[in-house]
């Protein structure tokens, strides 16, 4: 059966602040987080890989003492593949995992729809990260998106968010232009590993956020 209705998924592993905006670092999950399926999806949690590698990055960007906030394309619940149950249940367990190794997720925000349904939330399209944005009142202008596809660089421009592309291979050379009058493009740094994204995202916070952020004495920038 193939669905390409319902609303995006939204799991909340903490509470949403009530006052107050602050920036926040969005990952896409599959080839960021977890190892992709070629030619298909992750559908159990006995199918899913962690990233070589991510565990440690992601404890380097915990440092920054920012929401941790996953925006993932699923379209193998709209195709039938899996329910949106056992999307939950994958996501609560690989959050209580990185929880053991002290990375905390605040919230995951999955699109469930196939491509061609004419969703909103659906990257390239920035649905994913605008809802977590008015949930978790983001200061998009001042977060970042860590994604592994073309589609996730172009949602964060949509959305006016800085990015980096983690392409292990080298392989994407180009990113789409915004429409004329759009926002501009967004500055976008490209890393070969996974370990490098943390130095990463803090030369693209010391650079666009600063006089709000400045560096403590371990290195990391600290948000005010």
């Amino acid at each position: 059966m193939v669905t390409t209705h319902g609303n995006p998924l939204a799991i909340h592993f903490s509470a949403p602040p009530k006052r107050g905006r602050r920036p926040a670092i969005f990952l896409d999950r599959d080839g960021v987080i977890n190892e992709r399926v070629v030619g298909g999806y992750v559908t159990s949690w006995n199918e899913f890989r962690f990233l070589e590698g991510c565990i440690a990055a992601l404890r380097e960007l915990s440092r920054f003492n920012l929401p941790l906030i996953v925006v993932s394309n699923q379209a193998g619940v709209g195709k039938g593949l899996m329910s949106r149950a056992d999307l939950r249940r994958i996501t609560t367990h690989f959050v209580a995992h990185l929880a053991r190794a002290r990375i905390a997720v605040a919230a995951v925000y999955y699109c469930p729809h196939i491509s061609d349904s004419g969703c909103r939330c659906r990257k390239p399209r920035p649905g994913l990260i605008l809802q977590a944005a008015r949930d978790w009142r983001v200061d998009l202008g001042r977060s970042v998106m860590i994604g592994d596809s073309p589609s996730d660089i172009e949602a964060a421009r949509a959305a006016g968010c800085r990015s980096i592309l983690f392409d292990p291979q080298g392989e994407v050379s180009t990113v789409s232009q915004p429409e004329r009058g759009g926002p501009p493009p967004p500055a976008v740094f490209a890393v070969r590993r996974i370990a490098d994204v943390p130095a990463q995202v803090t030369v693209l916070l010391e650079r666009f956020l600063r006089p709000a952020c400045d560096l403590n004495r371990q290195g990391a920038p600290r948000i005010s």
